[in-house]
């Protein structure tokens, strides 16, 4: 596989850090996907915004970070009062924000590989929901994929997920009229693997994709016999599809413009906090689930959940509050050593619980047992087993240094 892959991120300037190595070591596979993490403010939008502006030059522009720079400054320069100038700016800065380093490449920037139309490019914003535009009829395919490849905002491209949907069914239909097998064989490979990842995302092995052909509409049929559109979905669910329809989507027209259903195309796919809305089991399981599906694509996510983090195995994770890197050993961490060690919290417990261990400590050095087991008494409605044997500990500690004097 020669596609360049992201080996290394270079963080010239993110507002809170300047000049920060992120390096995905040595890659014992094509590549490794990246995760950042870190405290609220410590830069990690700012960091997946660069890479994506980065990456979307070369795929929309077809220039070096350097050549597009340069050109934007000449362009500022000859337009000084320009209403875009800020806009412009804009641009430069977040050009600048990183740099970017590629498998196999060293210092040369691999944009060419970003203008084939086999690579596979997207970037997620933390808010998402599925939004779709409302389908009256059946679109000429040819202008209809035209128009969506020109869209290079998320959002914009996913809303028309639905009447992708319906021109499917409809052209699928029409093939099976003609005869046509191959078309027909290749849209039910769609909706086969689509169903597929739904399921595994609902958790319901029974769940069945409906198309209602009077209404133009599709709902999902769930084993407990709801029914639900994309656009009544729960926000988890709705954030969790959001990402899953631009994929399946961009993917289904790279395949059908190299005229293989079966082949799983190269690229970066950037994601702002995978977690949003989403419970904590769902969140474990968003990265393998993405990474299963779509098994060539590098994922660069920044997140905060230690279940996002330690949720697959071929990932590097950097921690922007402690500048430390992190890989291996994630797998195996528990929730408490991740939080405590990479995202930032003091100790497992809860305010409520440092306030009582506040308390303990104070009658521990005081040496009074009596204060110690009144704390026992007036917090038993609020101690965890690990609390309750924590302050136990303490007092039979206490006991024995008194038995000793």
């Amino acid at each position: 596989m020669n596609f360049p892959y992201l080996k290394s991120i270079k963080v010239i300037d993110c507002h809170t850090y300047q000049n920060i190595d992120i390096d995905a070591e040595s890659l014992s596979a094509p590549f490794k996907h990246i995760i950042v993490t870190g405290k609220n403010g410590s830069g990690k939008s700012t960091i997946l915004l660069g890479i994506a502006k980065t990456l979307d030059n070369y795929k929309v522009n077809e220039q070096s970070t350097n050549d597009r720079i340069d050109y934007l400054t000449r362009v500022i320069g000859a337009n000084k009062n320009y209403p875009s100038r800020i806009e412009w700016e804009v641009e430069i800065q977040q050009l600048s924000s990183v740099k970017l380093n590629f498998n196999g490449c060293g210092e040369v920037e691999p944009f060419e590989a970003y203008t084939d139309p086999e690579c596979l490019l997207s970037y997620f914003q933390a808010q998402r929901h599925v939004n779709l535009n409302n389908v009256d009829t059946v679109t000429k395919e040819a202008a209809f994929v035209e128009r969506l490849k020109k869209s290079q905002i998320t959002e914009e491209f996913s809303k028309e997920f639905k009447q992708y949907l319906v021109n499917k069914k409809v052209f699928q239909a029409f093939a099976k009229m003609d005869n046509e097998n191959t078309e027909t064989d290749n849209n039910a490979i769609f909706f086969e693997k689509f169903e597929a990842c739904l399921k595994q995302v609902f958790k319901d092995d029974h769940m069945k994709l409906i198309f209602l052909k009077e209404q133009f509409e599709f709902v999902l049929q769930l084993e407990d016999g709801r029914k639900l559109t994309f656009n009544q979905l729960p926000a988890g669910f709705s954030a969790f599809l959001s990402i899953l329809i631009d994929l399946m989507m961009r993917i289904d027209l790279i395949r059908k413009e190299k005229n293989n259903f079966n082949f799983d195309p190269s690229g970066i796919v950037i994601i702002d906090e995978p977690e949003t809305h989403l419970h904590l089991e769902m969140q474990y399981e968003i990265l393998p689930i993405l990474t299963s599906f779509f098994p060539n694509i590098q994922f660069v996510v920044a997140s905060h959940s230690p279940a996002v983090i330690s949720s697959i195995k071929n990932v590097m994770i950097f921690d922007l509050t402690s500048k430390q890197t992190g890989s291996k050993d994630m797998v195996s961490s528990s929730f408490v050593e991740i939080m405590t060690t990479h995202l930032g919290l003091d100790n497992q417990f809860s305010n409520v619980a440092d306030e009582i261990l506040k308390n303990i400590d104070d009658a521990f050095k005081a040496k009074d047992t009596f204060t110690l087991k009144q704390l026992l008494i007036d917090n038993e409605q609020y101690l965890s087993i690990s609390l309750r044997l924590e302050i136990e500990s303490r007092i039979n500690h206490l006991k024995s240094l008194t038995e000793e004097e």
